[in-house]
C-alpha cells in the first residue's frame, strides 16, 4: 500500500504500526485529505478541537452519520476496544481528562470500522497508566482487525515500544526508512541525524558492557529487565 501526502511517498504495509518522525508534515493538509479518502480515521492534536458534541454519546453516535443503521452493541464495543467501561456512555465531555478524551475519539474511529488510522503524537495526551494500555489498544486492533496504523511522533521511547516499521523525514524528504532495530542502533545515523537513542537500547548497552550479557533486543523495560534477572 502507498500513502501518498504532499512531497512524501510512504510505502506502507498492511496490519502493520508505522511511525513517522521528523518535521514538515502539514496536519491541516493531511486532515483535509484523509476526509476526503475512504477507509481512513485521523486523530489530530488537540484533541479537543476534534470533538464535536457536548456528551459521550452524541459523539460516539455522531459516527454513524453516513451509516444508515445507528447500533448500540457497536457503541459499546468501540468503547471496550480501547478500555473504557460502559458508564462513560453517561458521562459530559467536560468531566473528561486528556486521556481519556483521547480514547472517546479513538472510539469514535472505530465505530466506522476504517482500514487506515492516523494518529497525531498520541503519547502527548495520555498520561503513564493510559499510554501503557493504550499500546496494548494498539497492538491488538492491528492484530485483531487487521488495521494498519501510522503514528506521527518524535518521541524515540514511544515510538520504540509500539512501531513495527520507521520512517524519518527531513526537510521534505525521507532520509531512512525500514526496521526500527536496525534505524535505532544505528549510532552514527541517530548522532547524524540528532534522533536521542531509546532508553531501553542505552540500558541494553550498559548490561552488555558491565555484565557481559547479551540478550537482544526488547520493546519493553520489564521484558529486558526479567531476562536479565534470568540470567543472574
Amino acid at each position: 500500500m502507498e500513502l501518498i501526502f504532499d512531497k512524501y511517498n510512504f510505502h506502507i504495509k498492511n496490519n502493520s504500526i508505522n511511525c513517522i518522525m521528523g518535521n514538515g508534515i502539514d496536519f491541516q493538509k493531511l486532515e483535509d485529505a484523509c476526509i476526503l479518502a475512504e477507509d481512513v480515521g485521523i486523530i489530530i492534536q488537540p484533541v479537543i478541537n476534534e470533538i464535536i458534541y457536548k456528551t459521550v454519546l452524541e459523539e460516539l453516535t455522531h459516527s454513524f452519520e453516513h451509516s444508515k443503521h445507528y447500533d448500540s452493541k457497536i457503541i459499546l464495543n468501540s468503547l471496550k476496544m480501547v478500555g473504557l467501561s460502559n458508564d462513560y456512555i453517561d458521562k459530559y465531555i467536560n468531566e473528561l481528562s486528556s486521556s481519556e478524551l483521547y480514547l472517546i475519539k479513538l472510539a469514535s474511529i472505530l465505530i466506522t470500522n476504517p482500514k487506515i488510522i492516523i494518529l497525531d503524537n498520541p503519547n502527548v495526551y495520555l498520561d503513564l497508566n493510559y499510554l501503557n494500555n493504550f499500546l496494548k489498544i494498539i497492538r491488538t486492533i492491528k492484530r485483531r482487525y487487521n488495521k494498519t496504523i501510522i503514528i506521527f511522533s518524535n518521541d524515540s521511547n514511544f515510538i520504540y515500544s509500539i512501531a513495527d516499521y520507521l520512517f524519518i523525514i527531513d526537510k521534505y524528504k525521507i532520509i531512512n526508512q525500514g526496521n526500527k532495530y536496525e534505524i535505532f542502533n544505528n549510532e552514527a545515523f541517530l548522532k547524524h541525524s540528532k534522533i536521542k537513542t531509546p532508553d531501553i537500547i542505552e540500558f541494553e548497552k550498559l548490561v552488555n558492557k558491565n555484565k557481559n550479557i547479551n540478550i537482544g533486543l526488547r520493546d519493553n523495560i520489564n521484558d529486558l529487565i526479567k531476562d536479565i534477572c534470568f540470567y543472574n
